[in-house]
């Protein structure tokens, strides 16, 4: 990758983090709904104590297909908001070196250059 397709490759390995931390934060809005609906559903039951309110939860929670679809979303979004985040640093230190590497080389051609004048040539 030369030198200047470095900062276009950063802003695009950080916008794809951006965006998978927006999923992130759905995901967690709806998890956080259905959470909501079963505990008024809870608070309206025949429950005696607080043991059977929460298994009553974990029940009605366990049996729910969008919630667990949710937090199975969920684990897969985290997972690949990490696997980006290692991405963009990936970028962000090659763009490092390749800096370095640059300035290397342009001491290397000055230093020639500096040798040819001293020399004469």
């Amino acid at each position: 990758m030369n030198l200047n397709e470095y900062p276009q490759a950063i802003a695009q390995a950080s916008t794809l983090v951006n965006d998978l931390e927006a999923q992130i934060n759905q995901t967690k809005r709806v998890i956080t709904a259905i959470e909501g609906r079963v505990d008024s559903q809870i608070a309206f039951g025949d429950f005696k104590n607080d043991p059977q309110r929460k298994a009553a939860r974990f029940d009605l929670l366990h049996g729910d297909a969008d919630y667990q679809g949710a937090l199975y979303n969920l684990g897969q979004l985290i997972a690949a908001k990490a696997k980006a985040m290692v991405e963009l640093e990936l970028i962000r230190n090659r763009y490092s070196v390749a800096k370095i590497e640059a300035r290397a080389e342009m001491v290397r051609q000055i230093a020639a250059l500096d040798c040819a004048e001293f020399v004469g040539l």
